[in-house]
């Protein structure tokens, strides 16, 4: 009896550890990717760019000099690589050919890579010379910075982190902004529906850039509605590429009224603005109800109003026309 009862436990010990042992092997990928994932987030977070967006005015034939400053946040020395690319114009995009781009030929930087000391900074400068016979434009072009540190384990093969990538807006000419405006359209200024059945309301609008270079746009929304003050919120500013154009969706709280009118000015620069306007109509659901009915009801009234004249005429010993 007692060696059964000594069988049965080592059996149940056996088969807890082999759970044990089931579920620690299960788990170990689990947190080898929560620690791997963890590692990569850190070394994401390594270094600071500024600044991240440059709008330079170029000249033809002048060397124009711009100096990106570069952070260390971490711990350990960081390599730095810089590397010119291109930038998709039509679609905006960032672009890995080097000739996608006329200001990636007029660009250089004399020295792509630096090393940063611990919690260290450094500047690394940007050179780019157009020729004298650059035409008046709108040029893009993407640095990207990569942070490459050595691996313990093998040293000819770097580790490359996730690399920042750096704007630079070129423009070649001066703006004449009177006819910036003239050339800047605002496309499909509308609420998502005219008849909203909530308190919420949604517009949606797009500014085109027929333009040689590019803008900064800065729209403004009001709401007017029909009985109340008019309330104007300013929007998020967007550059807009020449050929281009920037979608922007506003999301605005409603009051109590019904109608409204909506009204956008976006600001192009130096006072100059283009215009659009539209409205919609909020009606909540209990109001919307009542107004159902009471449309029906006067349907109704008007479609009887024969049968009810000849019944009136009728109870009164009248013949009807």
């Amino acid at each position: 009896m007692k060696k059964r009862q000594f069988c049965a436990i080592s059996k149940c010990i056996l088969i807890v550890k082999s759970i044990n042992n089931a579920v620690i092997f299960l788990l170990l990928p689990i947190l080898l990717i929560c620690v791997f994932t963890k590692n990569v987030y850190a070394a994401g977070q390594s270094i600071r760019v500024s600044p991240i967006i440059n709008d330079l005015q170029l000249t033809p034939g002048e060397t124009t000099i711009l100096n990106l400053s570069v952070e260390n946040l971490s711990d350990s020395p960081l390599g730095i690589h810089a590397e010119i690319s291109g930038f998709d114009e039509t679609g905006q995009n960032i672009s890995t050919d080097r000739h996608s781009s006329a200001l990636t030929k007029w660009t250089d930087i004399p020295t792509p890579d630096i090393i940063l000391d611990p919690l260290s900074q450094k500047s690394i400068s940007v050179n780019i010379a157009p020729p004298k016979d650059a035409k008046q434009n709108g040029y893009y072009e993407t640095i990207f910075l990569s942070p490459v540190i050595s691996s313990k384990k093998e040293p000819a093969n770097p580790i490359v982190l996730t690399r920042i990538g750096v704007i630079v807006l070129g423009t070649i000419g001066k703006l004449n902004y009177d006819d910036l405006a003239k050339k800047v359209s605002v496309e499909d200024f509308k609420p998502e529906k005219y008849v909203f059945n909530n308190s919420e309301a949604v517009l949606n609008f797009s500014v085109e850039n027929k333009y040689f270079t590019h803008f900064t746009a800065k729209p403004f929304v009001t709401i007017k509605p029909l009985f109340g003050q008019e309330k104007t919120t300013l929007l998020e500013e967007k550059r807009v590429l020449p050929g281009t154009n920037k979608a922007w969706k506003f999301q605005t709280a409603l009051g109590k009224n019904i109608f409204f009118k909506a009204k956008l000015a976006v600001s192009v620069g130096s006072g100059n603005q283009v215009f659009a306007e539209t409205w919609f109509v909020a009606l909540p659901f209990r109001h919307t109800v009542e107004i159902i009915i009471l449309a029906v009801t006067v349907l109704i009234a008007i479609l009887a109003r024969k049968r009810i004249k000849k019944a009136i005429a009728t109870l009164f010993g009248k013949t009807s026309d």
